[in-house]
């Protein structure tokens, strides 16, 4: 927080002082010119226009005056001095905080070679050529989304199922008596979701692989939000 206010303070300084500072060398001028510095980071008046300039008009009003526009560089310098404590700290280098990073990287590339694509440039052979050559990707077999409560005690699995059964199309009584009873530590907190899955001959790969039982059961139910009206052992 020393750092931070240090730094803050010298910013302000610098935009409400008209002394002019004694010059080493020829400092950038008009949109190059810089507003602040953050360790090695430079804010341009072309950068803060920049982020102005993204937010929708009604938002942009918002920065009209000096004011408002002095307490977004703030805020833009409060921002690269967190980051930069955070990169002191070594959270660059955690393994989730990677991934995300990858993640971006690859959709600005895909962006950027989207942008380059236009539909009419690809012709009809092309594409029958990709379908022709990529069936899994286009033919599935029916599936159907099951969800469950994994119960140990038959007796008490017996009276909530009578129970579910007589609210049959209560969906927030089956979400509560989900997170109530379950065992299942895996969806407890889903619904019970148990995700897409195919008749046992016909599955693909990805599927969840659950019992056998369970997926003749789910297949016998034939409607979209019924109970199956048995225990599935």
């Amino acid at each position: 927080m020393m750092h931070k206010h240090a730094a803050l303070g010298l910013i302000a300084l610098f935009l409400a002082s008209g002394c002019k500072q004694p010059a080493q060398k020829e400092q950038p001028k008009g949109k190059d010119a810089v507003l602040a510095r953050v360790g090695e980071v430079v804010i341009t008046v072309q950068d803060f226009e920049d982020t102005i300039n993204s937010y929708s008009p009604y938002l942009r009003q918002k920065y009209n005056s000096p004011e408002m526009r002095k307490k977004k560089l703030e805020e833009m310098v409060e921002f690269e001095l967190l980051a930069l404590e955070a990169k002191n700290l070594g959270y660059a280098e955690d393994s989730a905080i990677q991934e995300a990073v990858k993640q971006q990287l690859v959709r600005e590339l895909q962006e950027q070679i989207f942008e380059k694509i236009k539909l009419e440039d690809i012709t009809d052979e092309e594409a029958k050529a990709y379908y022709d050559a990529h069936p899994e990707k286009y033919h599935k077999p029916a599936q159907i989304r099951l969800a469950h409560i994994e119960m140990s005690d038959k007796s008490q699995a017996e009276s909530l199922l009578k129970e579910l059964l007589a609210d049959e199309k209560n969906s927030v009584l089956w979400r509560d008596s989900v997170s109530k009873y379950t065992e299942d530590p895996k969806n407890k907190h889903h619904g019970g979701d148990m995700g897409y899955i195919s008749k046992l001959e016909e599955r693909t790969a990805g599927e969840p692989q659950l019992d056998e039982a369970i997926v003749d059961a789910g297949q016998t139910i034939g409607e979209v939000g019924k109970i199956h009206a048995a225990l599935v052992e």
